[in-house]
């Protein structure tokens, strides 16, 4: 029961920039994009994603604690508000150049949640490779929007 109190723990925040922020599919709809990936898609892959790091930050927890682990819950969080602030700025600002700055620095700090989780546990840090994958995927796609939508 203790795990999975924690779990949930670790996981609803995850949720909580789609009560922040609107989605505006219209917006995402009229973007000229190479290719364009269904709503649905991302909503299971991202819910993906995010099962995989509440697994991974409930087992960091119960190992080694909040102190023990301290420099992996920092980059969590941090990766966290940039995870919740592209949200605001692709969706809302309506800016591919925002949500591209964005996705660059989520990428990067997904990187260091990567190794920060590889610091304490190598085997748990490949829960994050789906996560570099989209980051980085998604970083690309935003690159070429800019220059499509100019």
């Amino acid at each position: 029961m203790k795990k999975f109190l924690f779990f949930l723990l670790f996981l609803l925040p995850w949720y909580l920039h789609r009560l922040l922020f609107s989605i505006d599919l219209n917006y995402y709809n009229q973007l000229k994009l190479i290719f364009h990936f269904p709503p649905f898609f991302f909503s299971i892959l991202w819910s993906i994603i995010y099962l995989g790091i509440a697994c991974v930050s409930t087992k960091i927890y119960l190992t080694y604690g909040k102190s023990g682990a301290k420099e992996y819950f920092r980059s969590l969080l941090f990766n966290y508000i940039i995870h919740i602030l592209f949200t605001y700025f692709f969706f809302t600002m309506k800016s591919p150049f925002l949500g591209f700055t964005d996705s660059i620095m989520l990428f990067i700090s997904t990187l260091i949640c990567y190794y920060e989780t590889r610091e304490l546990d190598e085997s748990l840090s490949k829960y994050f490779i789906p996560y570099l994958i989209i980051t980085l995927s998604s970083t690309i796609l935003l690159l070429f929007a800019i220059f499509m939508n100019l």
